[in-house]
Parts: C-alpha cells; structure tokens; sequence
C-alpha cells in the first residue's frame, strides 16, 4: 500500500464513521418494526456494530499499527474471493447512503471483516483499539441510541394519530349534536302536522256550508239572467261600431295586398334575372370540370416523366454500358475455343444475346413510357377545350343542318378519344422486333471484328 493508497482509504473512513445511519433507519422504516431491514444476513445492530468496528479498527491500525505494510489488495481465493481497500471502501460509503444497495454493503462488510482476521487486527490486542468491555458498552450503548431514536419517531407518530383520533371524535360529536337538533325539528313537525289534519277537518265541514250557499247563488244567477238580456240590446249598439271600424281595416288590408302583389312582381323579374344566368353558370361549371380533368391527365403526364427522367433516362445508356462489358468479357474472358472461327463466333454470340435483348427490352420499354406521356399531353389539351367546343351543339345553332351535323360528329369523336384507355403499339410487334436475330448478329459481329482487331 502506498500513501495515496493510504490517505483514499482514511478519507472514506471518515465519511462512513461521520454518516448518521440511526436517521436513516427511520426514515426508510415507516412500519416502526426495525427486524424487517436486513443488511444481506445482518439484522439492523448487527450491521451498524460490525462496520462502525471494522472501519474503526482499520483506520487505528493505517494510523498507528502496520501502516502502509497492509496489502491495499488481497485475493482469498474462496467464497470471498478478494478485496480491494482503496476502491471497496468507497464503494461501501457510497453503498450505506443507498437503501436499495444495502445488500452489496453487507457483502462488502463481509470482505474486510475476513481480511481483518487474515491481517489479524480483528480482535488485535496490541493495538488496543478496543476493549471487549468497553465493545460491549459501545455495542449496547449505540443499540441503545437508535431504538431511542425509534421510540421518539414512534411517540412522534403516535402523537399524530391520537390528535387525528381526538380530531375525529370532536367531528363525532358535532354530527351528533347536528342529528339531535333535527330529530327536534322533525317531531316540531310533526306536531304542526296534527294541527293542520285538524284544520283540514274543519275545511271539511265549512265546504258543506258553501254548498248550501252555491245553491242560492244559482238562483240569484238565473234572476241575472233577464237583466243581461236586457243589456244584449245595449251590446248590439257597440258592436255595430266595432264593425264599422272592421270595415275600415279590411279596405287598409287590400290597400296592403295591393303593395304585396307589386313586391311579388319585383321577385318575379329578380328570378327571371337568375334563370337568365343560370346558362352562363353552367357553362363556367363546365369549364371549370374541363380543367379539373385536363390536371388530372397532365399529373399522369408528370408522373410518367418523373419515371423516365429517374430511371429510365439512366437505364438505357447503363444497359449499352452494361451490354458493351459483357461482349467484351465474354470475347476476351469467356471466348469458345472449338479452333473454328465461325463456330467460336456463333457461341460467342448467343453468349451475348441476352445483354442485347436487355439493351431491347428497356429501348422499347422507354419508348412505351414516351408514347404514353405524350398521349396523356394530348388527352390534356382536348379536356381543357372541351366545354368551348361543345356550345357548338346548341339548337339555335345559325349553320346549316349539314355543318352542324359535322360539328358534332367532330365533338363526339372528340369525347370518345378522351375517355378511352391509353393505346400502346402492337407489343407482338415490339417483341418480334425485339428477338429478331437478324440485327443482332450483325451488331455483335461488328463488335466482334472490333475486339478482334484490338486483341490483334
């Protein structure tokens, strides 16, 4: 062990001694019941007693027996299988701080205890860092402090819980006084209740008598009915004024309808003017599907020549490319050496044929794409003209019948060629031209003399 060694181990020293562990126990023991902790196989005591003695006993001999002669490293070559000083003992500091790594402290603890007894300082006496009495004292006495430490967070809680307790009771007995003054209330209630049944009863018997009294109003109303016969004649003078002034009101009324009928004029001329625009509204509706339809053919035109510009622009002169290095491997590498010039040449050639059929295959496949991108330019343009055009098919037409009967016959081809599918060549053709023998073995035999004269 050297210095630096030395002085890494006496600095976590100090921390692990200066750690307040008895807090720590309180506050990860919410239970109060110490025995659940565990340090590895340590109970709680056990734990703080064996570390508090090891860390001491180490530092007094770093301190004041062997020194630096301790080895900082040992390997015991069993269960416990070796121990770094320097390193493990910051590892335990940080460890004890941590609730969840108390079982990697405890195995730690284990290592220093066996190094202890190897080194034997464990209960070394001449360094006299402990007494077995005095041990005993301290062991009880810190025991002692952390269950007071316990005990006063216990009384803490058990204060709190009795003055939630006294809390609830008092709660208790105010919902019991609140229900003692209902109960007083509801038999109030029901006293006022009698005495209103008792008044019902006595309504009971006062509508008998008011019988009796409608009764002899009857009478009296059949006397009243002679004195209002005679004011209807008086009611007759009234309502021959009121209806005068009804006569009044009903020529006020027609004067209105009058003005009724001149506004519902004015609605009649205002729809005619719709109904006047309504063609012209139909005729920019029209116009306006044309140009939808005319961007529709115009996006499958961008759509092919998007395709042709990122592939097939660089696929036909990558196929001649890709054709031109197969002749010449397969002439130069891969040449049929039968010693006849001609049958050398045929292999050779068939050998070669598919890279031509390639460089055929996408030559017409390209010239599809074209075809196909300037058909759909063209279906564009007819869509964009179209609702023009067809106001030639009106009915009051000035031309004669026959020019209009050529018109439309134009138009209707027109619209027939719109919405049929895109035509492609005869592709029976294109592959009979593709396959065709002919030019290719005159291409590949132009190539031929040409490798043969650079070989030569």
């Amino acid at each position: 062990m050297n210095l630096s060694q030395k002085q890494i181990i006496l600095n976590a020293i100090e921390v692990i001694l200066s750690f307040d562990y008895d807090q720590f126990i309180i506050d990860n023991n919410p239970s109060g019941n110490v025995d659940e902790i565990k340090f590895g196989d340590y109970t709680v005591f056990e734990f703080k007693n064996n570390y508090v003695k090891v860390f001491t006993q180490l530092k007094v001999e770093l301190e004041s027996g062997l020194g630096l002669i301790l080895p900082n490293q040992e390997i015991f070559n069993n269960e416990y299988s070796s121990v770094t000083l320097d390193s493990e003992s910051n590892n335990f500091s940080t460890y004890l701080q941590d609730f969840n790594n108390r079982n990697a402290a405890a195995e730690i603890l284990k290592r220093f205890i066996y190094y202890e007894v190897r080194e034997g300082f464990w209960d070394k006496s001449t360094v006299r860092s402990h007494n077995v009495d005095e041990e005993k004292l301290k062991k009880a006495q810190a025991n002692l402090i952390l269950a007071e430490k316990l005990l006063t967070s216990s009384t803490d809680v058990f204060n709190e819980l009795k003055s939630n307790l006294n809390q609830k009771i008092k709660e208790f007995d105010d919902i019991l006084t609140l229900k003692k003054e209902e109960s007083a209330s509801m038999t109030t209630l029901l006293t006022t209740a009698q005495n209103d049944v008792i008044s019902i009863t006595a309504l009971l018997s006062n509508a008998g008598i008011t019988d009796a009294n409608i009764t002899a109003l009857l009478s009296t109303i059949k006397t009243s009915l002679t004195t209002v016969e005679t004011d209807i004649q008086k009611y007759q003078k009234d309502f021959d004024a009121i209806e005068l002034i009804n006569k009044k009101l009903k020529e006020s009324l027609s004067e209105f309808i009058e003005e009724a009928k001149q506004n519902l004029e004015h609605s009649k001329e205002g729809n005619e003017f719709i109904e006047n625009q309504r063609m012209q509204i139909t005729k920019l509706i029209g116009m306006a599907a044309d140009g939808s339809l005319g961007y529709k053919f115009n996006s499958r035109k961008e759509e092919l020549e998007k395709g042709m510009k990122r592939f097939w622009r660089w696929a036909v002169p990558g196929s001649i490319i890709v054709a031109l290095i197969w002749v010449y491997i397969v002439f130069a590498c891969l040449s049929a050496n039968f010693n006849n010039l001609w049958v050398d040449l045929i292999i050779n050639l068939v050998k070669t044929s598919p890279a031509w059929i390639l460089v055929g295959f996408i030559f017409s496949q390209y010239t599809k794409e074209r075809n196909l991108q300037e058909e759909y330019a063209f279906k564009s343009a007819i869509a964009m003209t179209l609702t023009a055009y067809s106001q030639m098919l009106s009915e009051d037409d000035a031309s004669s019948d026959t020019t209009r009967a050529s018109r439309q016959e134009m138009l209707l081809k027109a619209i027939e060629n719109l919405y049929t599918q895109p035509v492609l060549k005869n592709e029976k053709a294109d592959s009979a031209e593709l396959i065709s023998a002919k030019p290719i073995l005159d291409s590949l035999k132009s190539v031929s003399d040409i490798i043969k004269s650079v070989k030569s």
